[in-house]
């Protein structure tokens, strides 16, 4: 299996729709980690609460049919959990009832219980580890810990080094990253390190709406590391980032007036074209269509054939599509560029 990228995504409707859209050729090339919440609070049991749950689960095997994907929970299905078996329970029920026969459970490092619990969740296509912020000075005692304990596996075990945040002032984060690669006991013995980081602006809120907004995009430099390290300690490297993603975003809700916006991939940048709000228009055509043009005229654009998103985006531009979408579809157009931009250049 020639995986050469791992999309860290939310599972929601604009990033399902954004991996419907993908070609088999790049579609073949990933396994996404998708961070899941709870359609509604855990502790509802209404009719409602059932049906959203029910379309969550059987969203894995319609979105992503018979493809590889990293199942990571979020920690709001544990909210109401009173003891370890509950915590191991609520992951487990879900993962067997969503019965997607490549679905590969995703963990923290640092949720033992899970983890001692891998056996029992029926499945051969191993575990993802996911080491960050303050885990970093775990990771060699607990990998060892669940290695003598027969609770993982190094061969059939992905690592997921994640560093989050990254900006210019790089050097501390490459400190953290060769680290943590030099504490990991017979590193080469590890199925899968992927390593992770995202460089998308905190704070669009202030950009101007009458051009392309740049932004450089620091992963690369943490890509050009990451190969050096592989070529140091011989691990098999997968890369791995967040895409045009705030981490901070809070989630929208509807009395929210958000702009329209595109955000847009390239091999060193991130481009923002802002639109107008949606109180005055944001998606209304003509200014959607607007947005579309000042982004297909930079030279950047990777052009209508490239993606699905591309073709979205450069038809409404020259007005042959006359639907302009919501916010949701935006998502996806943007997420599509950007996997097919990142397969591209792997």
């Amino acid at each position: 299996m020639n995986i050469k990228y791992t999309p860290i995504l939310r599972w929601k409707t604009g990033e399902k729709t954004c991996l419907e859209n993908l070609t088999p050729d790049v579609s073949s090339k990933i396994i996404p980690f998708v961070e899941v919440s709870p359609p509604t609070d855990p502790s509802t049991e209404d009719e409602a609460a059932e049906k959203k749950l029910s379309k969550l689960i059987s969203s894995f095997n319609i979105s992503w049919e018979n493809k590889p994907f990293y199942l990571y929970l979020s920690n709001d299905w544990y909210t109401n959990a009173d003891s370890p078996n509950d915590i191991s329970d609520i992951y487990e029920d879900l993962f067997q009832n969503i019965n997607h026969p490549k679905a590969i459970p995703a963990f923290d490092i640092t949720d033992e219980i899970n983890i001692s619990n891998i056996a029992n969740l029926t499945t051969t296509n191993g575990v993802c580890l996911r080491i960050s912020g303050d885990n970093f000075e775990l990771l060699k005692q607990s990998l060892k810990n669940y290695v003598e304990s027969s609770w993982i596996t190094p061969q059939n075990t992905d690592l997921l080094i994640d560093l989050k945040y990254i900006d210019e002032e790089i050097y501390p984060k490459k400190a953290v990253l060769t680290t943590a690669i030099s504490d990991i006991p017979n590193i080469g013995d590890y199925r899968r390190i992927i390593i992770a980081s995202c460089s998308f602006p905190k704070d669009i809120s202030t950009l101007r709406s009458d051009i392309v907004n740049e932004f450089k995009r620091y992963e690369t430099a943490i890509h050009e590391i990451s190969l050096d390290l592989q070529s140091k300690f011989a691990f098999n490297y997968v890369y791995a980032d967040y895409g045009p993603m705030n981490l901070s975003e809070v989630t929208f809700f509807p009395y929210m007036v958000p702009n329209f916006k595109i955000k847009y991939s390239t091999s060193d940048k991130y481009l923002v074209v802002k639109g107008l709000s949606l109180k005055k228009g944001g998606l209304e055509l003509a200014n959607v269509a607007t947005s579309c043009r000042l982004l297909v005229e930079h030279p950047q654009f990777s052009g209508e054939n490239f993606s699905y998103g591309d073709n979205i985006i450069a038809t409404i531009a020259n007005g042959t599509n006359t639907k302009s979408g919501n916010l949701t579809n935006w998502v996806a157009y943007s997420f599509n560029h950007h996997i097919t931009l990142i397969v591209s250049l792997l």
